[in-house]
């Protein structure tokens, strides 16, 4: 997964780049294809304000020519996110929160013409949980969730459920061992505003954005309400830390 890169990758992060570098040169830009970009050094570095991009977060997907892909945005001062973009064009599904003012959900056209959308609303019904490489964690959920390894079930054919399924309402929690800022962790926010609940594997709050090492969150799990986060981490109560 990690390996998977697309000239789609670098076409969206050069595409966004311009476009911020035309209307809002004074703030940071971090993209995800930080190494290829032409663009990025004429940002101002010094701006307490970042726009972080993952221009095609599920490259795998995309390559594949399946439909479980996204392009997410976010906005963030150097503690915290402030707001969020998912879009999932095979599902004409754009997503989008602000910090505490809740999540909504959009179609193409609607977010084109700047239409309402309407509330993002979770499953908190389901129980289906999605990991990443952790198999810790699928021995200690298995028996009350229905537990999707993406990394061991993905098949070029098929795909498999990815996190944004918590968007889509596809899956009620989610766990990873290591999850990115400018992709699980923008999901995590926009889910959040929806009336999720984000933590590290413990229940404690998730550590500020000044105390992440390479822009990366230590263990995450979210639960799409407070009773399913809750019960999620009680069952991972017991793996080491």
């Amino acid at each position: 997964f990690g390996q998977a890169l697309t000239d789609a990758d670098l076409s969206v992060q050069a595409f966004v780049e311009v476009a911020l570098l035309a209307r809002y040169p004074q703030i940071r830009f971090y993209g995800e294809e930080h190494h290829s970009s032409l663009n990025m050094k004429y940002f101002n570095q010094d701006s307490e304000l970042c726009v972080y991009l993952d221009p095609v977060d599920g490259t795998l997907y995309y390559r594949d020519n399946l439909d479980k892909f996204n392009i997410i945005a976010s906005i963030c001062n150097r503690k915290e996110m402030l707001g969020a973009l998912c879009y999932i064009p095979r599902y004409d599904q754009l997503f989008r929160a602000e910090k505490g003012r809740g999540a909504i959900r959009f179609t193409r056209e609607q977010a084109l013409r700047s239409a309402a959308g309407t509330p993002l609303a979770l499953n908190t019904a389901g129980r289906m949980a999605i990991t990443f490489a952790y198999p810790e964690t699928e021995a200690r959920l298995k028996d009350e969730f229905q537990v999707v390894d993406v990394a061991r079930e993905y098949t070029p054919e098929k795909g498999c459920i990815n996190m944004n399924g918590l968007l889509l309402g596809e899956c009620s929690a989610v766990v990873f061992k290591k999850a990115g800022l400018i992709d699980w962790g923008a999901i995590a926010f926009i889910a959040s505003e929806a009336g999720a609940v984000a933590s590290q594997r413990d229940g404690s709050p998730l550590p500020s954005i000044d105390m992440l090492r390479e822009l990366c969150y230590p263990p995450v799990v979210v639960g799409s309400n407070a009773e399913i986060h809750a019960h999620v981490v009680k069952l991972l109560a017991k793996l080491h830390k």
